[in-house]
């Protein structure tokens, strides 16, 4: 089984994605998006680049407990 550490490096992409019915103003609100290709199923969002990045990193860590 892989584990993080077996993974000298991880391309991790992230992306600004339009939500609607997020902003009253114009119907459309922002999440920013966290994935990584060398980890199945394992992403993050938020509303903010850090939140996301956290609820990324929870995901990671999960994942790392699941095939350890």
């Amino acid at each position: 089984m892989r584990s993080l550490e077996n993974y000298a490096r991880l391309t991790i992409r992230i992306s600004k994605v339009k939500v609607p019915g997020q902003n009253h103003n114009n119907g459309y609100g922002y999440r920013f998006l966290f994935k990584c290709d060398e980890i199945p199923e394992c992403g993050g969002y938020g509303a903010t680049v850090m939140e996301a990045l956290e609820r990324f990193q929870k995901q990671a860590r999960l994942w790392a407990n699941l095939v350890t």
